[in-house]
């Protein structure tokens, strides 16, 4: 216990500091947000999410390494699933850059899924083995591109995956087996409560593309390693507001004759902010609050081993979504801050 407790003191100061210089770094490589239409277009560091993955690589050898103490049962092919995250980070960093063809992006996220399955043991679903490789691929890029998507409102993307690694935390502690997921939640934790502490509104900096593509990446293997061992249910829950608000706006997007991949701002937790009637803080409170009621749901889940309960954090999505709608029409019974 002490050598992770060195370890996310030591990881929070160093991502701290890198934070917070990050800002030299983005000006010398062009990586500033000038088009923001939350805070009339003013200029902020973006592309600090490539933070996240290089210390996650770090992080991941300071673990190897004391192997012994925390008794690590690694994944098949760990290496793998290691260097596509790193690979996709990489591209999404450039892609901060300078756009890039977004058919291309989703090739290479295809391709890195793909190769990464390899890291699931899904020999315990039912399932015909190139059904279940065809759907694992496909959801797991799902789950990566909404992760993207969730990314448009200060502090509402980081705050949903510290809640998930949080949830995982509990999954495996609850559950008293301890699977790989339960590893990455512990590397990741120290880096983005440093990044909250900047992405706090007003945002100081952005984590782009390159952490919002490496956060879906992550965020898919812990639901795809949750449902591969018997607790579906639970993942769905894990996921619940990212499925409901994101799936919801990409039918309207598609039925309005837009492709999947066009940036739109129709997500209920953005609208409200981009037509002025909240700010960014009534967002994230709301967003806490379900989060933490969902984090409660998944206790009682696994508590009491009652699958069913994961009808309600869609219940709660769905009035989460309520809620944003009745702040874009600016009733003053949901306003919090001002």
């Amino acid at each position: 216990m002490i050598h992770y407790i060195f370890y996310f003191i030591f990881t929070f100061i160093i991502s701290f500091f890198l934070f917070s210089k990050y800002y030299i770094f983005a000006g010398k490589f062009n990586l500033i947000d000038n088009k923001n239409p939350n805070y009339n277009f003013k200029p902020t560091p973006s592309g600090s999410g490539i933070i996240f993955c290089l210390i996650f690589f770090v992080g991941n050898l300071f673990f190897f390494y004391k192997n012994n103490f925390f008794g690590i049962i690694y994944p098949n092919k760990y290496y793998i699933f290691l260097l596509s995250s790193l690979i996709l980070c990489l591209i999404s960093f450039k892609d901060d850059q300078k756009s890039i063809d977004p058919i291309l992006r989703l090739l290479a996220q295809i391709i890195l899924t793909y190769l990464s399955i390899t890291s699931l043991d899904l020999s315990l679903l039912d399932f015909p083995l190139k059904i279940l490789i065809f759907f694992s691929v496909g959801i797991w890029i799902y789950i990566l591109n909404i992760n993207n998507f969730l990314d448009g409102s200060d502090g509402h993307l980081i705050s949903i995956i510290l809640f998930l690694l949080l949830q995982t935390l509990l999954i495996n502690y609850e559950l008293k087996s301890f699977y790989f997921s339960f590893y990455v939640a512990l590397i990741l934790l120290p880096v983005l409560l440093s990044f909250l502490l900047f992405n706090l509104p007003p945002a100081k900096i952005y984590m782009g593309d390159a952490g919002s593509i490496f956060l879906g990446f992550i965020s898919g293997y812990i639901f795809l390693e949750f449902a591969s061992k018997g607790y579906f249910y639970i993942s769905l829950s894990l996921l619940a507001y990212p499925f409901t608000d994101c799936s919801i706006t990409l039918v309207k997007k598609v039925a309005k004759g837009y492709m999947p991949w066009k940036g739109m701002y129709d997500y209920y937790f953005l609208k409200p902010t981009l037509k002025n009637k909240i700010n960014h803080k009534n967002v994230l409170f709301y967003n806490f609050l379900f989060n933490i009621i969902n984090f409660a749901i998944i206790y009682y889940m696994i508590k009491y081993e009652i699958s069913s309960l994961f009808i309600l954090s869609y219940v709660f999505s769905l009035a989460l979504i309520l809620i944003y709608k009745n702040l874009e029409s600016n009733l003053s019974f949901f306003k919090v801050f001002k």
